[in-house]
């Protein structure tokens, strides 16, 4: 078989037009706590690029992801639009007592820059996740680096939960953009205390790699979108079960949902600015 062309396959798409144009300003812990992170999640990336579909699965198609360990988590879909998850435990050395990595591979017919402005409404997330309660920008270090807190809303077994983490974005030199996402430590010097009845929950790494279309596909975009998060507090197995059960549901939708309103707000002037 022929390998496809694109970043899984050329192996130096992820490669920044400036590798240190995100940190400007940013305290050096932070730098490295987010070098850390953009190496797990470009690995990351380039597996589910290599090995997961962007579209319908085909008949068959399922062993090429599934040996990858990859499980399917969900499929929504409306009318011609349809969101495809999967999950992998793959990372993880204890296996399935942890909360696996779920990731969806999109096609999107707009432009690069039109996602990422998209991506850059934080304070949107609650209108496409039905669990987010409030999103929220801290400090901005620079353009393309600050903190953020995302904040969670309880249900049935489980508490409010808050995640806190520096994100940070990355041009391309292939044109698209990456946007990696981390916790930062609980007790470090610029988080504060969290509101009473409220869990810190640690994100591993998150984040939305945007890849521009070739050949038949110019004008449109690869999205991979990716959250690997570690929920925090005292669970018994019992709810870390429900939890992950409950992922491919959320996960998924929010996904769906994020993608539709990222074509909504897309009109054919957008790419011409």
């Amino acid at each position: 078989t022929t390998r496809k062309r694109g970043m899984a396959a050329d192996g130096d798409g992820f490669e920044p037009a400036s590798a240190d144009a995100w940190r400007e300003n940013v305290p050096d812990d932070l730098q490295e706590i987010m070098v850390r992170a953009r190496g797990r999640l470009v690995e990351r990336i380039r597996h589910a690029l290599t090995h997961l579909p962007e579209g319908e699965i085909r008949p068959g198609g399922d062993s090429r992801w599934s040996s990858a360990g990859y499980r399917k988590l969900k499929t929504y879909r409306k009318k011609e639009d349809i969101t495809r998850a999967f999950c992998t435990w793959e990372h993880n050395a204890d296996g399935f007592e942890h909360v696996p990595e779920a990731v969806s591979v999109l096609r999107l017919p707009c432009g690069v820059e039109h996602v990422k402005e998209i991506c850059c409404r934080w304070e949107m997330r609650p209108s496409w996740d039905a669990n987010c309660e409030r999103a929220t920008r801290g400090q901005e270090f620079n353009p393309l680096c600050g903190l953020f807190e995302n904040v969670f809303k309880s249900r049935l077994m489980f508490s409010k939960r808050c995640t806190r983490g520096i994100a940070a974005w990355d041009k391309l030199k292939n044109g698209g953009w990456l946007l990696c996402s981390t916790g930062i430590p609980h007790e470090h010097s610029l988080n504060f205390a969290l509101e009473r009845g409220t869990t810190a929950t640690t994100l591993n790494v998150g984040g939305y790699y945007i890849e521009p279309g070739e050949g038949d596909h110019v004008g449109t975009c690869k999205v991979v979108v990716l959250l690997h998060v570690n929920l925090g507090g005292s669970l018994s197995k019992m709810n870390k079960l429900a939890y992950i059960l409950s992922l491919g549901k959320n996960f998924t939708k929010a996904i769906f949902l994020w993608a539709r309103w990222v074509k909504q707000e897309w009109t054919p002037a957008t790419s011409t600015t």
